[in-house]
């Protein structure tokens, strides 16, 4: 078992590499299993029972990707294509949550994000 630490070097290099932390289940990098990590820890009480630290943790996430939980923007994740990896799915587009201006649909860099009905 890795420490939340070695995890979380192991999600900047993600995410320096790929651009997000929207990663399959099955990514892996510097012989981490992150994207099981990352799956894990956006359950609720993944980021541990002490709510202070698991406040601290988050941050920590967000400082790298402010969208490291997609679940917060009322997305889920897609496995309705059968080529290429699952997509995120998201009620409400990102832009309306948010000051900033996210990436355009369907860059290499971000997820794909739709509006669901």
């Amino acid at each position: 078992m890795h420490t939340f630490e070695q995890n979380l070097g192991a999600a900047r290099a993600y995410h320096a590499l790929h651009g997000t932390l929207a990663a399959p289940r099955g990514a892996t990098i510097l012989d981490i299993a992150i994207g099981q990590y990352l799956t894990n820890i956006r359950r609720p009480g993944g980021l541990g029972k002490d709510p202070d630290r698991a406040q601290r943790r988050a941050a920590a996430l967000a400082a790298i990707d402010p969208d490291w939980n997609p679940g917060e923007l009322g997305c889920r994740l897609s496995h309705t294509s059968t080529i290429g990896p699952p997509s995120w799915m998201c009620a409400l587009s990102s832009r309306s949550r948010r000051s900033r201006q996210p990436m355009p649909f369907g860059s290499p860099l971000r997820p794909r994000y739709s509006r669901t009905e």
